[in-house]
């Protein structure tokens, strides 16, 4: 249970959190909190805003792959309260994920997959800042429950300064930031310490436009600094290419995107390094009459 509370081992979930890492709070052993908790759901709120903007009503999500025929139905309420996510496997359902929200930001959200349960809740501060998710994760076969709790700490100017993670209410990191002026303040530096001790450290690097471009961590078998993540985008701010290295740090998957001209995703490609096309993902959406 310690290498994950979110991502279960099975590969629809993987793939659900993968297509739609922006706006399901999904994190690995290698969690870079700020990215997860903070930047994505940012960006989640802005593309939210999108989607209010443009009457978006739903949202399926297709593969390519017919040995594993995979379909994501998202379908919002009227005035964008509610939001229920279907992952579908052969026509079957494998998931089912129902979230609420309060305007742009997300509250709770629940889902079951396979006897598995995941719960996340959300509370905020006055400003609008994330000051707690709290986090239950329950498998009813194995009868196994877990829990995380996130508490967000901020300077006076909204940037994080700390975030304690409690997990299973005993077992507390502390993971304190690193703030630079680029010339915008922006996080640079995670540090997680345990016992006054760091045990794990990640670095932020953004582009001209301000944007994040590189997730980078310290690897100790290669003793060297290595990427996360890259991201690159277009002129106008979107994401075109996402390289995510896989936890072995010898292969990667380069993620590509597409969009229409209303600036809403409508492919999605994934690369192994060899470049060989691994999967491709395309998007359809549904319209509120106006």
């Amino acid at each position: 249970m310690q290498a994950c509370l979110y991502i279960y081992e099975n590969l629809f979930v993987k793939l659900l959190f993968i297509l739609f890492s922006a706006l399901i709070s999904s994190y690995s052993v290698s969690a870079q909190y700020f990215y997860h908790d903070l930047y994505s759901s940012k960006e989640a709120q802005d593309l939210l805003q999108k989607w209010k903007k443009l009457n978006v009503s739903g949202i399926e999500v297709v593969s390519n792959d017919k040995e594993l025929p995979l379909e994501l139905k998202t379908i919002w309420t009227s005035d964008y309260r509610q939001k229920t996510t279907t992952t579908l496997v052969n026509k079957q359902v494998k998931s089912l994920q129902e979230s609420f929200y309060n305007g742009p930001r997300i509250q709770r959200s629940n889902e079951m997959s396979k006897g598995i349960e995941k719960k996340l809740q959300y509370s905020y501060q006055e400003k609008g800042l994330l000051k707690q998710l709290q986090v239950s994760f329950t498998d009813t076969a194995m009868k196994i429950k877990s829990s995380e709790l996130h508490s967000w700490y901020y300077y006076p100017d909204g940037l994080p300064e700390k975030m304690l993670l409690i997990k299973n209410q005993t077992d507390t990191t502390i993971i304190e930031f690193i703030i630079e002026q680029l010339p915008q303040p922006k996080v640079t530096e995670e540090h997680w310490k345990k016992k006054d001790k760091t045990i794990e450290s990640f670095y932020y690097y953004y582009n001209d436009q301000g944007l994040l471009s590189d997730i980078v961590r310290f690897n100790n078998r290669l003793q060297k600094m290595l990427p996360d993540r890259v991201f690159n985008y277009d002129a106008d701010g979107k994401l075109i290419e996402m390289i995510e290295t896989l936890e072995n740090k010898t292969d990667y998957y380069r993620w590509m995107y597409e969009y229409d001209s209303n600036a809403l995703k409508v492919t999605e490609k994934s690369f192994n390094k060899a470049k060989q096309l691994q999967s491709m993902f395309l998007y359809n959406y549904q319209f509120f009459k106006k």
